[in-house]
């Protein structure tokens, strides 16, 4: 299942859930602070996306400077 663009089975919630020692859920339950620190973590750091000029790529509103 697909959420907002993360994989519940591939690895990404169901992973972030069982590091914090939560129960998995259904990615359609996920809160919007568990995705904005999902993609920070997996993706945005990643692409050391602090890094990269403003105004080029698009941001959550929680990683707005």
């Amino acid at each position: 299942m697909n959420s907002e663009g993360l994989w519940q089975r591939c690895w990404v919630y169901d992973d972030y859930r069982r590091n914090l020692g939560l129960k998995t859920q259904r990615v359609k339950l996920m809160s919007d602070a568990e995705r904005d620190t999902i993609y920070r973590m997996r993706y945005w750091a990643l692409i050391k996306g602090d890094s990269l000029p403003p105004g080029r790529f698009p941001t959550l509103p929680s990683m707005a400077p």
